[in-house]
């Protein structure tokens, strides 16, 4: 009963921590939308979105290799496909990706150093404005941060105890970030 209680309250903790960088990243998302970039798309963001639709629409056809990273291309082109093109339905998933970069980093301190660090480096996750910022464009930063994150989270997580699952995992993590930003 004595274990229960300190694991409850860590996970307690932890999604307040989540839920405040929810609640800071739809302040961003709705603070972006009353300015003109919220429906201005720039170059990066441009090119996937046309890609995206082009795949969408049955029209994409590519005689070479990719300008850009492949992954993301075709996640927004399925975001596209089940829920209409609309570029809204990929800053959300931004954020949802940028939300969980900040649990990725409680992780990533709780297994280097301790739960009350942890704590305190998620809360600093979840004020960064670069993460912030990231995680409200259209683009394929959030989604990389997420992955790599997730990768050292957990490498970690497999040299605490090692187990063929855990290091297939994180291959699996990493061979997305690979495909998400191939300079990783």
């Amino acid at each position: 009963m004595k274990l229960i209680q300190p694991l409850k309250n860590e996970i307690a903790i932890v999604l307040s921590l989540t839920f405040l960088a929810l609640a800071v990243r739809l302040l961003a998302l709705f603070s972006l939308s009353e300015t003109p970039y919220f429906s201005f798309l720039l170059w990066d963001e441009k090119v996937y979105h046309v890609m995206a639709v082009k795949i969408v629409n049955n029209a994409y056809n590519s005689k070479s290799v990719y300008e850009f990273s492949p992954l993301p291309l075709y996640l927004i082109a399925g975001i596209y496909k089940l829920f209409g093109i609309n570029i809204l339905y990929v800053r959300v998933l931004s954020l949802f990706w940028g939300v969980l970069t900040c649990v990725n980093i409680y992780f990533i301190t709780k297994l280097l150093t301790q739960k009350n660090i942890a704590y305190l480096a998620m809360l600093i996750a979840a004020f960064y404005q670069p993460f912030i910022l990231y995680a409200i464009v259209p683009l394929k930063t959030s989604f990389s941060l997420f992955l790599m994150s997730g990768v050292l989270a957990m490498l970690l997580f497999t040299l605490n105890g090692p187990h063929w699952l855990k290091a297939v995992i994180t291959g699996i993590i990493a061979g997305l970030c690979l495909n998400v930003r191939p300079n990783s």
